[in-house]
């Protein structure tokens, strides 16, 4: 069978499996890795100073910032997997995406319940895995994941 032109290939697809594979992919992880491995007590001051700035009586703690550093480096890998699925337009990765935007829009809603002052920023951090669920679910797009794999 002759190779799918890439001009096919649906600009959405195209656009949000590199959000996910390089942008919060592959550049999350670096940074956070970067983060990780440059943390110390002086940067740790610096945060806490800024949180008092913005009004924030919270204090973080060497342990709790490694905490949070290592859940992104694992989120970013997430987003990798998911990012290559979407690139390379497998079906597994067309579904991965829509589990894990979904199991991310669970996770910010329940930590917003949990934490009322989250609430601003979890409408924010609702709309990209928001789109990925919405965009990756449509009947079309579900279509041509399929149909390209059966063409494999």
């Amino acid at each position: 069978m002759p190779e799918k032109n890439k001009l096919d290939l649906p600009l959405g697809v195209i656009l949000l499996g590199k959000i996910n594979f390089f942008l919060f992919g592959w550049a999350v992880f670096i940074l956070s890795c970067y983060v990780l491995i440059n943390l110390n007590q002086d940067v740790l001051k610096q945060a806490n100073d800024l949180l008092l700035q913005e009004g924030i009586s919270f204090e973080l703690t060497m342990a709790q910032v490694k905490a949070a550093l290592m859940i992104q480096v694992f989120l970013s890998f997430l987003f990798i997997v998911s990012g290559f699925g979407l690139v390379k337009v497998k079906e597994w990765g067309r579904k991965y995406t829509v589990y894990y935007a979904f199991s991310l829009v669970v996770f910010t809603f329940l930590t917003a319940v949990i934490q009322r002052t989250f609430v601003a920023q979890a409408v924010l951090q609702i709309v990209y895995p928001g789109i990925l669920i919405y965009y990756f679910t449509n009947k079309k797009i579900e279509a041509y994941f399929l149909k390209t794999e059966q063409e494999k």
